[in-house]
């Protein structure tokens, strides 16, 4: 038998002492519950910092655009800064060139665009063949860069020679200049919120 808390020479009844295991009970509960408050409000204060510091990590990928139409890339730039608005777009108009800058960032693995998108036509179809296949020859992690080719074409030809090269994807250019945004917006569905990439590291040369 237990004696009752505030008398000691009184023994409770079984429902006195039952009572007083349930508010031994409750007060365990409480002391567990506001201590789980209190871990949760500082985790909640450390938060802000957290996300201050996460939010000071370099997030904006690079888009790297292979079109010697300027026309083209007034439209190209348009519907990426409307559809993409935190990527960063690196233009160039020859193959020449965009090997050029691709040798450089193959040394610097930061600097490597997340995506490729080129012309076919540069101006001949054989050039956009050519930079393709120089860019698959690239070494790692160059070479795994995705390439997207962007073209007026729908030639079949056109289509398979590309793909056979190692092309991503290839999508024709729209006719219409008010879908172009609609094109993009689909781009960036897949590439930026659908896929998973693998990371672009430095191999073994």
């Amino acid at each position: 038998m237990v004696p009752c808390l505030n008398n000691p020479d009184v023994v409770p009844t079984d429902g006195l002492l039952n009572k007083y295991l349930l508010v031994g009970s409750l007060y365990i509960l409480l002391m567990q519950t506001f201590g789980l408050v209190s871990l949760i409000s500082l985790y909640n204060m450390a938060s802000p910092l957290n996300k201050q510091r996460n939010s000071s990590r370099p997030t904006q990928s690079k888009v790297l655009i292979v079109e010697d139409d300027n026309d083209h890339w007034t439209l190209i730039s348009s519907a990426l800064s409307q559809s993409i608005p935190d990527v960063s777009c690196v233009r160039v108009s020859s193959a020449n060139e965009a090997l050029t800058l691709l040798d450089s960032w193959c040394t610097q693995e930061w600097e490597l665009p997340k995506l490729i998108l080129q012309d076919l036509y540069l101006p001949l179809r054989e050039d956009g063949w050519q930079l393709l296949t120089a860019i698959k020859s690239l070494p790692m992690p160059g070479n795994h860069i995705p390439v997207v080719v962007f073209s007026s074409s729908n030639h079949r030809p056109d289509i398979e020679g590309t793909y056979q090269r190692g092309a991503a994807t290839y999508i024709v250019k729209p006719l219409e200049v008010g879908t172009w945004g609609t094109h993009f917006d689909e781009l960036r569905t897949y590439w930026w919120d659908t896929i998973a990439l693998p990371p672009l590291q430095f191999g073994l040369r």
